[in-house]
């Protein structure tokens, strides 16, 4: 329903949005391979998502195949993983087709997607797992809808649809993706602008001590 509204391009679900952290963080390991060493993080984030998502949020599928809707509850697990995980758990073997497991239940690797942040900016890119919403499902869901017009302009349409689906259903809030972009950099901005305000003071300062002293010789 969502994708058929004016001006939607693609529509998808999510556990976890951008910049909002890793979700779920679950113990991990590579089906086959040594265990890390006992100083090494085993721990990896998973979020759960509908085949469009990467396409919503414009992420780039680097190797391999997206999710698609025959796999649920009824297939066998799959995974997607970012760059990061590849970089951290498959140096040097092939990702795609390797089987991985989280708290029991075991995935295949199916695709590489590029690194997405999803913590702060100023924090190294973690590894990510992404599972296939229908089967992995949660409580709280993101809809994340993409758009040549104005995006909070859909809000009332998608209210409304979300209303005919189910009316005790509670939307918490719409916000566009910049929005949550220029939330994560406001406080290191803010820093960054009392900063330069200090330095420019202080040059200021600086200048009429200077001005006074070569004024008096």
């Amino acid at each position: 329903r969502l994708r058929a509204l004016p001006g939607v391009t693609s529509v998808a679900a999510t556990t976890v949005l951008p910049l909002s952290g890793l979700g779920s963080v679950i113990d991990f390991a590579v089906v086959g391979a040594p265990p890390p060493p006992p100083d090494i993080n085993r721990e990896i984030g998973v979020a759960s998502v509908t085949p469009d998502y990467f396409t919503a949020i414009g992420a780039r599928l680097l190797r391999g195949r997206g999710f698609r809707p025959r796999d649920d509850a009824r297939a066998p697990g799959v995974a997607i993983i970012n760059e990061a995980a590849v970089r951290r758990w498959f140096p040097d073997r092939d990702p795609i087709g390797q089987q991985v497991e989280m708290s029991g239940v075991r995935y295949e690797v199916i695709g590489i997607v590029a690194d997405v942040r999803q913590r702060h900016p100023g924090q190294p890119i973690a590894a990510q797992l992404f599972t296939s919403y229908a089967q992995r499902t949660s409580r709280t869901v993101r809809i994340v809808v993409r758009s040549t017009s104005d995006p909070i302009a859909l809000a009332p349409s998608i209210r409304a649809e979300v209303r005919r689906l189910d009316p005790n259903l509670a939307i918490t809030d719409f916000t566009p993706l910049e929005q949550l972009i220029a939330g994560s950099v406001a406080r290191p901005r803010f820093y960054t602008s009392l900063l330069a305000l200090f330095a420019a003071v202080a040059l200021a300062l600086a200048g009429t001590r200077i001005f006074g002293v070569m004024s008096y010789a």
